[in-house]
């Protein structure tokens, strides 16, 4: 399987400000367990930071599909494939990534939902292919048309504008979509609620049994301290929490 384009599943909000977080989660201790890569590694990311931002840039002015597929693959090769080499989780930088999609157990899923009985249950297509946790044909497919390299901001900004209410969540430990990648995403999100954001982000952050969290309006935040990708898996009592709080609108505690 190719290792890169397993990690295409996951798509950041805006990849100029997402990828250069692939630096801070295994080269710094903003994690609490860092850093995670040698010296000499994190070396060579740091410098390729602000190239791999420009480049990105780049392609957000000028979205050719060769200019784009450029700066995907200098990102990916400078900063995500020394962590992928590494041999850790993607989703949980405190484990190793063992198994298919670095969790065991996917394997199993998978069989489980390729099986007669289930795919029956769903009303799945005889003609279908058997279900994939994570398809590279798929991946490829959105690669093509620059669709990981799209910046989605404007799309959350006309949901918040519209009156619907956005919960953003985060593990501590996930390296894919780092809590640090997108409170710079949402730290930078132009709608009207930006400037409260921003203050409650920086001066008023709360606390709660999970870890922290702040919002203005209708766009909540939450960081799950020590929770990876997979937030109900890794802290399922504190998932439920998070979830029925925001549903009653309630502060979380």
């Amino acid at each position: 399987m190719n290792t890169i384009s397993t990690l295409d599943d996951q798509i950041p909000l805006d990849d100029t400000k997402q990828a250069s977080s692939y630096y801070d989660i295994p080269c710094t201790n903003v994690t609490g367990i860092g850093p995670l890569l040698k010296t000499s590694v994190c070396e060579k990311m740091a410098v390729a930071v602000p190239r791999c931002e420009y480049l990105m840039s780049a392609c957000h002015a000028y979205p050719d599909p060769i200019i784009c597929k450029a700066s995907t693959q200098y990102c990916e090769k400078e900063l995500a494939l020394p962590y992928v080499e590494s041999g850790l989780n993607y989703y949980d930088i405190s484990k190793p990534c063992i198994g298919y999609l670095c969790y065991p157990i996917a394997e199993s899923i998978t069989k489980f939902l390729r099986t007669e009985k289930v795919r029956k249950a769903f009303g799945v297509d005889k003609a279908a292919p058997p279900y994939e946790g994570c398809s590279n044909t798929v991946g490829r497919e959105f690669e093509k048309v620059n669709d990981f390299i799209i910046d989605t901001r404007p799309y959350v900004a006309t949901l918040l504008h519209s009156g619907i209410r956005v919960l953003i969540y985060v593990g501590t430990y996930d390296w894919i979509c780092n809590f640090v990648g997108n409170e710079r995403v949402f730290g930078s999100l132009e709608w009207s609620g930006l400037a409260g954001f921003r203050y409650q982000q920086e001066n008023n952050k709360q606390v709660w049994s999970g870890g922290l969290w702040w919002e203005s309006g209708l766009l909540r935040y939450a960081r799950i301290h020590g929770a990876g990708h997979m937030v109900p898996w890794d802290k399922p009592i504190e998932a439920l929490k998070l979830f029925t709080s925001w549903l009653e609108k309630r502060a979380l505690d």
